[in-house]
């Protein structure tokens, strides 16, 4: 996600990249300080450049598919 990056050489976003499944999240902080969320779906192949830590559990090599994929 160049987004992420972006956002974390900025110092605005955490590490950590949340999995849900069918898609990964982001959390990070604008310039007045407000919480935001970047959600983006996951498409196929899935192979990102990030590790996820699947919702609910650990950090992982990139997350888990999505159901029924």
């Amino acid at each position: 996600m160049v987004i992420r990056e972006r956002l974390t050489e900025r110092g605005c976003a955490g590490e950590a990249v949340t999995d849900f499944g069918s898609l990964v999240s982001v959390h990070f902080t604008d310039p007045d300080g407000l919480l935001l969320e970047l959600s983006l779906w996951k498409t196929d192949p899935w192979n990102p450049a990030f590790a996820a830590t699947p919702f609910g559990g650990r950090a992982g090599s990139g997350g888990s598919p999505a159901p029924g994929r």
